[in-house]
């Protein structure tokens, strides 16, 4: 309840400002909202060229504050390139055809069960929900409106079944491609652990979606989204990214005045231990308890693994959290393991203030400290098995 009154506050904030000729409220969904309204009357290809998609955003902005903006204030919006593939563009489309705060809200709802569903099973006790809801990511992708509840959810929900209902798993961790580079260790995972049915269910799922977008857009928005990556990748030299923002790695280090070259290099070794990491968790993982840690590696991993994360994806970290804090109670652990589990929390409820104010990125922390446990726990399992 906290966390909607803020939100709401944030957005009342933002249409009062607009009203008073200040800069209207432009949240991330603004451009989701943006390429949905563009589909309505544009080729799916232009999402990819920023001169349409600025406009599209600046008319998404016009509609989100709900208020006539003048030249001023329309210059102050700023413009997010779209870097979704045209898998995402299928989950944008039926929102263009509603009004900004029920698509909005429609959004948050929609994927907001999807996480609900997920964390439903990691944490198989009444205060899943409380948990789930209470962890401080969900704020910071709640008040954006980003794609995290979708992600964790997909990549939980899979990760959850991929024993028992290797179908399910398939399909969900295959949706989750939306957003590729979250799922950069999933294949290892399944591989190393010997679970091909969720691994071919998944690659099936993924050729599916693929063949859905260009039945519906046509092969154009593939090859103008594959024409652009070099270009997003360029904006990490160019500075377009606001390192503040993300919880990656390599924007920790950059953060710190290490070099962008030395940063990549460093990006690179800490996504080569999470992807060893991953391959030495799972396999092996036959127990109930050991697949839940294994899961809980792969989601910390993945954090740690990818170049471009921002404070909103670490929502995926809340079921790997989660998968922790179960084996915690169900096995018993240290009073420091708790403590541990404990500072992550603290530290993703302050990490936005001490990124902007004070120029410390502490998210690779959360990851870190998460992964750190889970290997604790399940090494240890192992060594007493010997």
């Amino acid at each position: 309840m906290l966390y909607a009154a803020v939100i709401a506050v944030i957005h009342l904030d933002g249409r009062r400002d607009a009203l008073r000729g200040g800069t209207p409220l432009y949240t991330d969904f603004t451009t989701f909202y943006a390429a949905a309204l563009q589909l309505r009357h544009e080729p799916a290809e232009n999402l990819y060229i920023p001169e349409r998609m600025h406009q599209a955003e600046l008319a998404a902005a016009r509609a989100a504050s709900d208020v006539p903006l003048s030249e001023a204030q329309t210059r102050a919006i700023g413009y997010a390139a779209w870097m979704y593939p045209p898998i995402a563009i299928l989950l944008a489309a039926p929102f263009g055809f509603l009004g900004y705060l029920w698509a909005y809200f429609g959004w948050l709802a929609a994927t907001l069960a999807v996480y609900l569903a997920a964390m439903g099973q990691v944490l198989v006790r009444r205060e899943a929900w409380v948990y789930a809801l209470a962890a401080p990511p969900v704020f910071y992708n709640a008040m954006y409106g980003q794609t995290g509840f979708l992600t964790a959810g997909l990549l939980g929900l899979g990760l959850a079944n991929v024993a028992y209902r290797p179908t399910l798993a398939g399909i969900c961790i295959g949706l989750a491609s939306f957003k590729p580079h979250f799922g950069i260790l999933i294949p290892l995972a399944l591989v190393a652990g010997g679970h091909w049915k969720p691994f071919g269910v998944a690659t099936i799922t993924v050729v599916g979606a693929v063949v859905a977008s260009i039945a519906v857009y046509g092969a154009d928005p593939w090859y103008a989204y594959i024409g652009t990556l070099g270009h997003h990748f360029g904006g990490f030299e160019a500075g377009a990214f606001e390192w503040r923002a993300m919880v990656s790695i390599l924007a920790a280090l950059q953060m710190s005045g290490i070099a962008l070259e030395q940063a990549w290099t460093l990006q690179y070794l800490a996504a080569a231990a999470a992807a060893l990491a991953t391959v030495w968790a799972w396999h092996g993982a036959v127990t109930d308890d050991d697949c839940r840690l294994a899961a809980a590696v792969v989601c910390a991993a993945t954090l740690l693994a990818v170049p471009l994360a921002y404070t909103y994806d670490l929502v995926l970290a809340v079921p790997a959290a989660g998968w922790i804090w179960r084996d915690l109670r169900e096995r018993g652990g240290a009073s420091a393991e708790y403590a541990l589990l404990g500072v992550t929390a603290v530290l993703a409820l302050v990490l936005k203030p001490l990124s902007y104010k004070l120029g410390l990125q502490l998210g690779p922390c959360i990851s870190l400290v998460l992964l750190g446990l889970a290997i604790w726990r399940l090494g240890r399992r192992r060594r007493l098995a010997v």
